[in-house]
């Protein structure tokens, strides 16, 4: 048995811990912004059943957010970030989305995504936090 090999799978660059951990849904982008893993949450995001159809639509779901080129984005580098109305089958979705640079193998990307129209526990926190009232 090899000592150093590792007991987990985190792949795709631990997307779906990071889905569970910030209540956001998490996309994994490669270098040629080509979606390589989507979480559950992203699927609910996009209107998507699941992520086969997700990544089967990704191209249009990509231009419908209007997504700039992000290979200018480094790792390090603050993250884009943007609001978008996104048409999809299933009516209109509004998020806002960040996307950051990562180094992960193949995937050079993370797109993390919210609901613009809901609050979920992440900004709950926030706002417990700066002293309001939910």
């Amino acid at each position: 048995m090899q000592a150093t090999k590792l007991l987990h799978d985190s792949d795709p660059y631990d997307g779906r811990l990071l889905d569970e951990l910030l209540q956001a849904g998490v996309l994994m982008l490669d270098g040629k912004q080509r979606c390589c893993f989507a979480s559950p949450r992203a699927c609910a995001h996009f209107g998507a059943s699941d992520e086969a159809a997700l990544l089967a639509s990704w191209d249009e779901l990509r231009a419908g957010l209007d997504l700039p080129d992000v290979a200018a984005l480094g790792v390090g580098d603050p993250p884009l970030q943007r609001r978008s109305d996104l048409l999809t089958p299933s009516g209109t979705r509004k998020l806002r989305f960040e996307v950051h640079a990562v180094n992960g193998g193949g995937t050079r990307y993370m797109m993390l995504l919210r609901d613009r129209t809901a609050m979920d526990g992440a900004e709950r926190a926030q706002v417990e936090a700066k002293g309001g009232a939910i």
